[in-house]
């Protein structure tokens, strides 16, 4: 409004155009507040919960510790725990592993691999036995007390 109709308005006219405009930036105000609220809902929700850090650290080392605890001189880690995990969840689900498949799942280099196996196999942890049907081909078992130590390595919270 120009100032020179505004100085032509009386009194009352000011004041009811003044509550007019109280009221309209009342409602801005308003839909403003249930904007921000919706917007704020909608970024919570899309927002992914912060992993809890301090909780991650101390379950990985619980799960460390009874890692530790598997086996006396030898304690298996890299591509050694990767063959025990992959034996644990193969006997889990009753299939047979070859030796040739614990390489395979290593994804390391054979020679590697192979050691690892043998490392494994020297401590106990496994057992390796013929195929009987072709005597060429070996596979490898977990031994059942280091599949529950293995069990509770993974899951110690």
């Amino acid at each position: 409004m120009s100032p020179v109709r505004a100085a032509e308005m009386t009194d009352e006219q000011g004041a009811t155009a003044n509550s007019a405009g109280s009221e309209t930036n009342r409602d801005h105000a308003r839909e403003i507040e249930e904007i921000a609220q919706k917007l704020g809902a909608l970024l919570a929700a899309s927002t992914p919960a912060r992993p809890d850090v301090d909780s991650y650290l101390d379950q990985e080392l619980a799960r460390r510790k009874a890692r530790r605890k598997l086996g006396g001189p030898f304690r298996p880690k890299g591509i050694a725990w990767d063959v025990l995990i992959y034996l644990l969840k193969a006997g889990r689900e009753g299939r047979p592993v070859s030796v040739s498949d614990a390489v395979l799942m290593a994804e390391a280099p054979r020679t590697t691999a192979l050691r690892a196996v043998q490392e494994l196999e020297a401590a106990g942890f496994i057992k390796r036995f013929a195929d009987p049907h072709d005597m060429r081909r070996f596979y490898l078992h977990l031994r059942p007390q280091v599949s529950s130590a293995v069990v509770a390595a993974l899951v110690t919270d």
